[in-house]
C-alpha cells in the first residue's frame, strides 16, 4: 500500500492581470481570469 499526499497554491500573489472586455471575469490571467487565490490539497492511496 502506497500513499501520497499533496498541496499546492494556485495565484499566490492573487494577481489578476490586465483589465480587458470579454475576458473570464474582464481579466486576462494564466490563472482562470481574477479568481484569485486558489489551494488545493489532495490524497491518493495506491493498493
Amino acid at each position: 500500500m502506497q500513499l501520497r499526499l499533496f498541496g499546492g497554491i494556485n495565484n499566490v500573489f492573487d494577481n489578476n492581470g490586465p483589465f480587458i472586455l470579454g475576458g473570464t471575469g474582464n481579466y486576462d490571467s494564466n490563472y482562470g481570469g481574477g479568481k484569485g487565490r486558489f489551494y488545493y490539497l489532495g490524497a491518493e492511496i495506491s493498493f
